[in-house]
Parts: structure tokens; sequence; C-alpha cells
């Protein structure tokens, strides 16, 4: 019986219309352009991914003209949503200026490479550490990673390279070097 309800998966958009019809404020919080998501998971099989992509798309953009308000992770997502609903604004997930400081007095630099974030399939981490396996780049991993993923990631040529730091804040974040 709240008065403003934040949706931040699409699965919950399910309910929108329903909490909008008791009278509720319904925001929506899209992260990912999901029927562009949806062409490339393979575990639905190829023939269904276009199929599928489209009637989400229209799924998805059929609730998002009616809600009050969408908050989207990226310009492209903005960009897609603001034709249909004009109460749609662009939060990116950056750092602070005041969070990044360059170390100037350092002679050597190390050839390193920090990935922070979400540790899946979907962001070609393993595509990254095969790339890795022939070079001196070191990567340093933070986020977390399901034990199954972390075994197929251990498993690749260039895992010698890389440095798990587990998941991390942004202070810690910080203090990588």
């Amino acid at each position: 019986k709240a008065d403003i309800y934040h949706l931040h998966d699409p699965e919950l958009l399910r309910i929108a219309l329903k909490l909008k019809k008791n009278g509720a404020k319904v925001i929506f919080d899209s992260h990912e352009d999901l029927p562009r998501q949806i062409t490339s998971k393979p575990y639905i099989p190829k023939f269904l991914r276009k199929p599928l992509a489209f009637f989400v798309e229209i799924y998805e953009d059929r609730i998002a003209k009616r809600i009050d308000g969408i908050v989207t992770a990226t310009p492209f997502i903005r960009d897609r949503f603001i034709k249909i609903n004009k109460n749609c604004i662009d939060i990116n997930n950056y750092p602070l200026e005041s969070e990044i400081c360059i170390d100037n007095s350092v002679t050597e630099k190390e050839h390193k490479v920090c990935y922070i974030g979400g540790i899946t399939k979907i962001r070609g981490l393993s595509q990254v550490i095969e790339g890795i396996k022939d070079t001196t780049l070191k990567l340093d991993l933070a986020g977390e990673v399901t034990d199954d993923y972390l075994a197929e990631l251990q498993s690749l040529s260039g895992w010698q390279q890389v440095n798990l730091l587990g998941f991390i804040d942004r202070k810690e974040s910080q203090n990588v070097k």
C-alpha cells in the first residue's frame, strides 16, 4: 500500500499497471536493454530469440507508456524509452571525479588492467582473459562471480595473469593498484 513503487527488474513490470490502478506512482529502473539482450542469450534457442525480443519490446513499451517515470542506465536505453514516455532520465554509474586519483610520481608503469563489476559471461571476461594469455598484461578482477563461472574462468590459459579480488566497495576500488 505504498504511494510510490520503484521497480528494478523487467519481470516486475507485470504488476506495474495493477499498482497504477490502485493509485500508486510507478517508476521503472531499466539498467539493461532487455530486447537486445535476448537476441544474444545462449540458453534461448536461436530461432526464438528475434520473435521473443520483438514481443518483449512491445510488452515493455506498452507498460512504459502508462507508468509515471523511467530511470535508465545508458543514453541508448533512455533514447528508446523517451519516445514513449517523456518522464525518462538517464543516470549513469560513472565514478565521481573526486574518486579518480592519478599518481604521476610512478616512473615505471606496470602493464595492468582492472575490471570492477559483475563477473558474468555477458561481460566478455572469458575473452579478455584469453586475450591476455600471450602478453605481459595482468588483470585485476573485482566483483561477484558464481562458482560455476569462476571454475570456467580458472580453466582458461590466461588465468595465471589474473588477480581475483572478489567483491570490493567503492572505497576499496580506489586502492587497487
